[in-house]
């Protein structure tokens, strides 16, 4: 039982290519998610009642008109149906390794962050879902051209309805909320693992419509307004600092979970 939550950008030009390719992702997982979309930008609502997915429409927004990470996650926590909740970006494809992978990690913590690092790719193309080989096309693709991203760029937190009673207003898509979400999860006594061995989660590339006005994700105002919320343990909220790691066991067809401190 999940609840999966994001905050798109408007359904226009490549965003409503890639934005559809990773929600209808989402919506053909196996444990048939509850998926809301946050926000009123053009094509929400419309996408919503097309595809049968939760809506909410008004939330906090910044001087220059970005949601609050703050409402955004209180809101859908509000909305959610399920504890199991997943925060993910809009441009973010996920297979069913994502919820076998929460799955396990279920089974072993009550209380859990889960993050990873993402695969980008340059994805020009609708996904047709009808074909049964869509997934293991896309990890062909990954493998042949993709690149791993950097540990420090976080484009999904699966979490327990509750983790952070008390997050700063972050402009969302900006730097640091994702890295400071880690690290006050961590204060708050929560297991940290990081799932990249285990979790395909493909980043479709794309342009950034807000890299305009001195706004960025990392330069401009309200990417500078991020950092200073999130203080200077940023660099530790990495996926390379999660305590724990999951992995596949290479004596059978199971799951693994390794404590850093006692890997290699």
């Amino acid at each position: 039982m999940l609840t999966i939550f994001t905050v798109p950008q408007p359904f226009e030009g490549h965003m409503d290519l890639i934005q559809g390719n990773a929600l209808m992702s989402w919506k053909i997982l196996k444990c048939s998610p509850q998926i809301i979309l946050v926000g009123n930008e053009n094509g929400i609502q419309g996408f919503c009642e097309l595809y049968k997915m939760d809506f909410i429409p008004n939330v906090e927004l910044s001087s220059y008109n970005t949601p609050l990470v703050n409402d955004v996650f209180e809101k859908a926590q509000e909305m959610a149906q399920y504890d199991t909740m997943a925060f993910v970006n809009t441009d973010i494809i996920l297979m069913d390794d994502f919820v076998d992978g929460i799955v396990e990690v279920s089974k072993k913590f009550e209380n859990f962050l889960l993050v990873g690092q993402r695969y980008d790719i340059d994805v020009k193309e609708r996904i047709d879902f009808e074909n049964s080989l869509w997934g293991q096309d896309l990890i062909n693709k990954v493998e042949s051209e993709g690149e791993l991203h950097a540990p420090c760029g976080i484009d999904y937190h699966v979490f327990k309805k509750g983790l952070w009673p008390n997050i700063p207003p972050f402009v969302i898509g900006r730097s640091s909320y994702d890295n400071w979400l880690v690290t006050q999860a961590s204060k708050e006594k929560c297991i940290v693992i990081d799932s990249t061995k285990v979790i395909y989660a493909v980043h479709q590339q794309h342009e950034h419509r807000y890299l305009e006005n001195g706004r960025g994700i990392l330069e401009g105002p309200e990417a500078e307004d991020n950092r200073k919320l999130a203080g200077s343990f940023t660099h530790k909220g990495f996926t390379s600092n999660a305590t724990w790691k999951i992995v596949y066991a290479e004596d059978s067809n199971g799951y693994q979970f390794i404590e850093r401190s006692k890997s290699a």
